[in-house]
């Protein structure tokens, strides 16, 4: 996990957070270019230099193809442009941050500030897990909805994303896993978006998988994959993205089996 320098909050934060009930303040996010902003600047700038440079060269030779040069300046052009576009997208969001709370978080851009408090999330998507383990994967974005439909995306415009998502994640679980596993104990069926956790198994909406056929359930890039015990057919992966609380999906699942075997 990558280390922060802690940061004295302003007195205006803990008003926020006392105001929206959200405990004590504990850590800021601001949105600001990555290392990965960085980099992909200077590829598309650098691409733009060397397309210009051949372009260039191009011209002082004899009888140069005008339609390569051309087609070759319109590239650079974009190169250069895309090389900004990126470098400059965070500073045009610099107005949003985060404060992690004890209780919550706070979201805010400008003016427009948005509280969520832990038990008042309804649901979080999350895009692009390489596995179970967020802290691990290459990009990251997360959505995150209010009972009130409140909504907002947190992306890798704040350095250190991974952390907020982590975090929403662990106390999402602990605030909706408890009532998930009450309710599939009393005989509801649990929807998860697509996805339908039954005493009868787990249904994608077009088929019924048996929990007796459920070998193992993973999170692979951004696939949900299930191992079924009969390997001659195979069940559809399903895209993260598209499943609300996947991990409390996959804890609740994980405890049906254990509680089973």
């Amino acid at each position: 996990m990558p280390v922060l320098e802690y940061k004295a909050l302003s007195p205006e934060v803990y008003t926020l957070a006392d105001t929206y009930q959200l405990g004590t303040p504990q850590k800021e996010f601001r949105a600001r270019p990555t290392r990965n902003h960085i980099i992909s600047s200077a590829f598309s700038i650098a691409i733009s230099l060397c397309l210009g440079m051949i372009t260039f060269l191009l011209l002082k030779g004899q009888n140069p193809d005008r339609l390569l040069c051309a087609l070759l300046i319109c590239a650079a052009v974009v190169a250069l442009a895309l090389g900004f576009a990126i470098l400059l997208k965070p500073v045009r969001h610099r107005s949003r941050y985060v404060y992690l709370c004890s209780d919550g978080f706070l979201f805010i851009e400008g003016k427009n500030i948005q509280p969520f408090r832990w038990d008042t999330i309804e649901a979080m998507w999350q895009h692009k897990p390489e596995n179970d383990n967020a802290q691990t994967a290459t990009s990251h974005t997360y959505r995150v909805r209010r009972r009130d439909g409140g909504t907002i995306v947190l992306n890798d415009l704040f350095p250190h994303v991974e952390i907020i998502g982590q975090r929403i994640r662990e106390e999402v679980t602990n605030c909706l896993l408890p009532q998930a596993i009450m309710n599939f104990s009393a005989g509801q069926v649990v929807t998860f978006g697509p996805l339908r956790v039954s005493a009868e198994g787990i249904s994608n909406g077009r088929e019924l998988l048996p929990w007796q056929q459920i070998q193992d359930i993973r999170l692979e890039r951004d696939m949900l994959t299930v191992k079924k015990q009969d390997r001659l057919r195979r069940w559809p992966s399903i895209q993260v993205a598209n499943v609300p609380n996947i991990f409390i999906f996959l804890s609740l699942v994980r405890h049906i089996i254990r509680k089973s075997t």
